[in-house]
This record gives C-alpha cells, structure tokens and sequence, in this order.
C-alpha cells in the first residue's frame, strides 16, 4: 500500500520525507499538482517527486496519483464500515439492510478478536470426549440453549436444554463422568446461573461459562469460561448483540466436533440415506 509506504517513510531521504509529508496532508492538492509543481511546493524538485516514485514501487507521478485516490477511497470505506449506522425514524428499507449487515460483521469481528482460542480448544477436546451436554439457562439464554442442543444432537450426542436444576437426577447419575454442562448468563451476575454451575460442579460435571461481562462470582464455580460480547452495537440492539455473539461460540464449537467427529456423522449420514432408500 502505497499511503502506508508514505506514512512510514522507511529509507526515505529528508527530501522524500518532506514530499511525502506534504502528499499525506494534502491529499486533494496533490490531485491539481505536476510532478514540478509538486518540487516546488516541497522545496525539492521534480527529480526527487520522480525518484520518490520508483521508490514507492511505481512508475511515475501519474501513476501515485491514481494509486493514493483509490486508497484513500478504500480506507474512507472501511472507516465507514466501522462507524455504526444510525437507525431513526427516517431510517429507509435499505438503511435496515445496511445496519443489519453491519451489525453482524461487527459482531463476529469482535467476537473472533476477544475469544480465548486455547479455552475453546481445551473445551472442543473436552465435549468430543462426553456422552451428554446440558444446557441451563432462563429467559432468552434458555431459548438459546435449547436451540443449541438441538443443533448439538445431530453430532449424535444427547443434548438437552434446561431452566433449572434437577438435583435427584444429578445424584443418580453421579457415577457418569462422560457428561457436561453450558451454564449461560447473559449479565454474568444471574443468582440461578451461578448456584446452578456450583451445583453442577458439585457432582462432578464438566462446567462452561458462557457468560457476560459482570462474571467473576460464576467464573469461581466453572472449569472454563467463554465471555459473549460486551456492550451495543447500535441503540437497541442490545438483544441481538448477546443472541449472535452467543450463538457464534456455540457454532464454533460446533464446528470443532464436527471435525473431530466428522468420519462417524459421514458414516451415520450414508446410514440414514440408505434407510431413508429402502
């Protein structure tokens, strides 16, 4: 990239220095200047403007010129890309579409920036070992635990979405060390999601966190903690910000097991084809 080129200026002279100096604060100047105006302005000259050029890896004045117009064009566009879009009551049908996309790019962009790839490794290694995943949760975080266990059941574990504890069946089944247990909170703070993960803990259940910011009461309970993205993204938004940063753990994790299980799904997937032939 030639702007960056310019902005670092590595092995530059003082006089290419100062042309590009000048070029990076006065971008829509540079657009009206010759390669000999350009010298003058400097208090260099045309041969140094050219030199700079080669430099830069292109073949003369012209050429720079075009190139710093489509890379300032490009940079405007991803500065835009990461102001939010406003959403009022002008808003038009094709401003919902834009937020929208915005929204969901930025919310797998700061999810896959924060997340903590050597947790969810550990945590993928951990359900490719278990027999059974439960998920509890209350409100919205159950309605994602439950959709999550449906999507987890055709990995062929048994997955199941709860709103709270059931402690005789916990004591029942005691002996099975092949089970695991998502405890979400959406706040971090959630009373029944922090007695709940001690609990699970309790008898011996491999605990996750998948939680908000406000977590370190819940953290204390939990083998491994997955935080969901902190604060909005648009006004409003607050609800559908937790649902995809929530949701873009679980289908990464997802996508891990079905890795690791990906021989046997082939296999029960021809099993079913065929029987669904006969």
């Amino acid at each position: 990239m030639v702007l960056e080129k310019l902005r670092n200026q590595s092995g530059f002279t003082e006089n290419e220095k100062n042309i590009a100096d000048y070029i990076l604060s006065h971008m829509k100047t540079v657009q009206r200047l010759t390669a000999e105006e350009m010298g003058r302005e400097t208090l260099t000259s045309k041969s140094t403007v050219v030199r700079l050029c080669k430099k830069l890896g292109l073949w003369g004045y012209q050429e720079l010129k075009k190139q710093i117009l489509v890379e300032q064009a490009l940079e405007n566009n991803m500065k835009r890309k990461h102001e939010p879009p406003v959403i009022d009551g002008k808003s038009r049908y094709t401003d919902y579409l834009s937020a929208l996309d915005w929204v969901y790019e930025s919310a797998i962009g700061k999810m896959h920036e924060q997340l903590n790839h050597n947790i969810v490794k550990r945590v993928i290694n951990q359900l490719n070992k278990m027999e059974r995943i439960e998920f509890y949760s209350s409100g919205l975080g159950y309605a994602i635990g439950e959709a999550t266990a449906h999507r987890y059941s055709t990995l062929g574990i048994e997955s199941t979405a709860y709103s709270s504890i059931n402690e005789v069946f916990l004591a029942t089944n005691k002996s099975n060390p092949k089970t695991a247990a998502f405890v979400i909170s959406l706040s971090g703070k959630n009373p029944s999601a922090i007695n709940n993960a001690e609990m699970l803990k309790r008898y011996g259940i491999y605990v996750i966190g998948i939680v908000g910011a406000f977590s370190k009461e819940i953290e204390q309970h939990c083998d491994e903690v997955i935080h969901m993205m902190e604060g909005k993204l648009i006004p409003g938004t607050e609800h559908m910000t937790v649902v995809l940063s929530a949701n873009y753990i679980f289908d990464f994790i997802f996508m891990g097991l079905l890795a690791k299980r990906y021989d046997k799904q082939m296999e029960l997937y021809k099993k079913i084809n065929s029987d669904y032939k006969k």
